[in-house]
């Protein structure tokens, strides 16, 4: 839903072949867990013969201030927003070796500029996925890999609707435009780099 719909949809005017994969898809993949990610990326290398871009725009906010949020909420925001990208990377770099070439986005947020009261696992989650993406970057630049990250800042999104409510659609950018901005940081020949969308 939300971003990843909208690129999936806008990328076949760009690329040959895109697989949208999430949990709900057949097949799909359970980011947080090692081995659904590891199955996952065995079946496409599989059925391609190479991986070019991993894009992941999986992502969660619990709106709940520090003295509310439960271990297990916490935990659940950064398996989410930390833990499947550490996943995804790991996973990917056997393929991405192998070929010698490849490409990862992960979508964080401008809320990792500075944390917000009311949702302090999601900010800080995504400050932590920004320092991953730049020191992964580091790791895999000599095998032709690079890492990227895209910040959006309020997105019309179901995230955004079921946590903030309704809101002045103007105020908000639509997850079309944001697809496009993270197609144009693809044809970008850089890596550790965060692409900010406003």
């Amino acid at each position: 839903s939300g971003i990843g719909k909208a690129l999936s949809g806008k990328l076949g005017g760009y690329a040959k072949k895109v697989y949208a994969i999430g949990r709900k898809t057949k097949p799909g993949i359970d980011l947080i867990d090692p081995e659904s990610v590891e199955a996952g990326l065995a079946a496409l290398f599989a059925a391609e013969r190479r991986i070019d871009y991993i894009i992941n725009c999986a992502g969660d906010l619990i709106r709940k201030n520090v003295e509310f949020t439960s271990v297990q909420e916490w935990d659940y925001v950064y398996d989410i927003n930390v833990r499947a990208n550490y996943l995804l990377a790991k996973a990917s770099l056997v393929y991405f070796r192998k070929q010698n070439f490849g490409n990862l986005i992960f979508v964080g947020s401008s809320s990792y500029t500075r944390g917000r009261g009311g949702y302090s696992a999601y900010c800080s989650s995504k400050a932590a996925l920004v320092n991953f993406t730049q020191a992964f970057a580091e790791e895999v630049r000599q095998f032709n890999v690079n890492v990227n990250i895209v910040s959006p800042s309020r997105v019309d999104t179901p995230l955004r609707y079921r946590n903030f409510g309704k809101e002045d659609k103007k105020s908000l950018l639509t997850p079309e435009y944001v697809a496009l901005k993270i197609i144009q940081a693809m044809m970008i020949d850089t890596t550790g780099s965060i692409f900010e969308i406003s």
